[in-house]
C-alpha cells in the first residue's frame, strides 16, 4: 500500500504543477489579449486622426474653392454682359 500511496502523491503533485502552469499561461494570455486590444484601439484612433488631418471629407473639399465671381463683382459683370448684348443686337 505504501508504494501505491507514493505514486498517488507523485501524480497529485504533477497535477498541481500542471494546474499552476495552466493558471500562469492563462494569465499571460489575458495580458497578451489586453495589450492587443490596447494596440488595436490606439491604432484605430491614429487612423481616425490621420483621416482627420488629411483634409475635409469629399463633400466639403470644394466648399471654399472659387467657382464663380464674387458677389460684389456680379453687378459689373451683368453690366458688361448687358452692354455686349446691347451692342450685338443693335448692329
Amino acid at each position: 500500500m505504501r508504494g501505491i500511496q507514493g505514486v498517488v502523491d507523485r501524480v497529485q503533485q504533477e497535477l498541481n504543477a500542471i494546474k499552476a502552469t495552466q493558471t500562469k499561461v492563462q494569465e499571460q494570455l489575458n495580458l497578451v489579449l489586453t495589450l492587443q486590444n490596447k494596440i488595436h484601439n490606439r491604432t484605430s484612433r491614429l487612423r481616425g486622426f490621420d483621416a482627420a488631418q488629411s483634409g475635409p471629407p469629399a463633400v466639403a473639399r470644394h466648399l471654399f474653392e472659387r467657382d464663380g465671381h464674387a458677389l460684389w463683382e456680379a453687378r459689373e459683370l451683368r453690366n458688361l454682359v448687358d452692354d455686349d448684348y446691347y451692342r450685338a443686337t443693335n448692329r
